[in-house]
């Protein structure tokens, strides 16, 4: 283990001179005032944020106080943003914390502007070597179930409705580019619920485009064939309550089927050739671990489609229109959004499926695969610490050989389709994570996952021991 501490005699002159430490420990001789432990904690949250790192602070003990000056041990333990621990000023107690070094290694790598001196003695550090021992402990820092949904219900509800917004947004400025004036939500291989959030979406695209706002159509082509026609009505209320121009591509062919009664030698033209030229843009609903695991099919141009749910995880997808619905007075709207929204924890395998899976594997509900999907996009975790945070995550709910099982098929399904993630349609850019190199996804196209399976199948064998 190294310890490092700066040349200058200043303890603040720590923040900038450690920019290539992991774990920056800093104990000021700082006094006690009214507010400033807020100020504090906002000031430790930010610079720890900025220098993608732990930052433990201390600062002097309350039997320092003098009769005009108190301080008031005040100790906070943050990383890369967020507080893991803190103590109250002239409380009893202890800040202690677990910190995962692994994965501020992990956003520094994919943080292009992170800078780091080549060696210690650059930096103008002094070193100190030593060793310690530390002991096993059960893991003290809490571990989501669901990491893509926020926890606080009032950030939860920020991050929804920005989510919309941004989406909107990313619509308007491809729909300018693209100078299209046809809209085709692409009901035929994504589920209803996400089907309903590009709703909302074109719905909010609408309020902004009101003006120049182009037609919007649902494609229902094959739906009524697979006994999804509830859905696609389901959808076509929604789009209605919402305000939006609505026609189905039923009633398109109908009036080309009118057209082709009088010119018989123009006849009723299929989904492909409706959308044929630039005038079209298909809205493509499939979320991003529908994406990530090759469940989702691009049937149509990929320079017409527009991937709306692209960087959006499959578990959130349903927490954006309950979340719409709590917040709109429209009681229409509400039961709408109550009847498609219920909860879906399942991922459904296409019929037709272009990504090989071994026998024994099993796909996971989706709370899982997402799980396993954020440990491997935003902290780049091996799969034995992923492995480790899920025992713990769903302790009681599910089994190691479950959880492993179901990492098998995550890692095979992932690598395995990789060929279908070589060229995504664009999407906007919503989350911390994506699948597609302008999200910084850097991984090569077509890596080969030996190092990842091989550490999956030593779990399996130990946990068959």
């Amino acid at each position: 283990m190294r310890f490092a501490r700066t040349s200058g005699p200043d303890p603040p002159s720590i923040h900038l001179a450690l920019a290539g430490a992991m774990i920056i420990c800093n104990g000021p001789a700082s006094n006690a005032s009214l507010e400033k432990d807020l100020y504090r904690r906002s000031l430790i949250s930010g610079q720890s944020a900025r220098l993608l790192c732990c930052y433990a602070y201390c600062s002097s003990g309350q039997g320092d106080s003098t009769g005009d000056v108190t301080v008031g041990g005040q100790e906070i333990i943050a990383e890369n943003g967020s507080i893991l621990a803190q103590s109250e000023p002239f409380g009893d107690g202890f800040a202690v914390a677990d910190v995962d070094v692994e994965s501020l290694w992990g956003a520094r790598r994919g943080m292009s502007s992170f800078h780091v001196e080549p060696t210690p003695q650059y930096a103008d550090y002094h070193e100190t070597m030593f060793d310690m021992t530390i002991p096993d402990h059960p893991l003290m820092r809490p571990v989501s179930k669901q990491p893509f949904i926020p926890a606080d219900e009032k950030m939860r509800a920020d991050c929804c409705s920005l989510a919309v917004t941004m989406q909107a947004h990313g619509l308007a400025a491809r729909v300018g580019a693209q100078n299209a004036d046809h809209l085709v939500i692409d009901t035929t291989n994504s589920s209803v619920t996400n089907t309903a959030l590009a709703v909302l979406a074109v719905a909010r695209f609408y309020d902004l485009e009101r003006p120049a706002v182009p037609d919007m159509y649902v494609a229902i082509s094959q739906d009524a064939q697979n006994g999804q026609s509830a859905n696609v009505k389901l959808i076509e209320q929604l789009a209605d309550a919402l305000g939006l121009p609505l026609a189905t591509l039923a009633s398109a062919r109908a009036e080309q089927q009118n057209a082709a009664q009088s010119s018989p030698e123009h006849p009723v033209p299929d989904i492909q050739e409706l959308i044929g030229d630039t005038s079209w843009l298909i809205v493509n609903p499939s979320d991003m671990t529908q994406l990530a695991l090759g469940l989702t099919q691009f049937p149509f141009d990929l320079g017409r489609q527009y991937g709306i749910n692209s960087q959006i995880a499959h578990t959130f997808v349903p927490v954006i229109p309950r979340q719409y619905a709590q917040e709109c007075a429209d009681g229409n709207l509400q039961t709408l959004l109550g009847a498609i929204c219920d909860p879906d924890n399942e991922l459904h395998i296409p019929e037709h499926d272009t990504v090989s899976m071994s026998e024994s594997a099993e796909l996971g509900p989706a709370v899982v695969e997402d799980f396993y999907l954020d440990g491997f996009l935003r902290a780049q975790y091996r799969p034995a610490k992923t492995f480790a945070l899920a025992r713990q995550a769903f302790a009681g709910e599910y089994g190691e050989h479950e959880l492993l099982g179901w990492m098998k098929a995550f890692y095979e399904r992932f690598f395995g389709s990789q060929f279908l993630r070589h060229s995504l349609p664009d999407g906007p850019r919503i989350g911390s994570a994506g699948l597609d190199l302008r999200d910084g996804f850097m991984m090569p196209t077509y890596a080969q996952s030996t190092l990842w399976m091989n550490e999956v199948d030593a779990l399996l064998n130990a946990a068959t021991k």
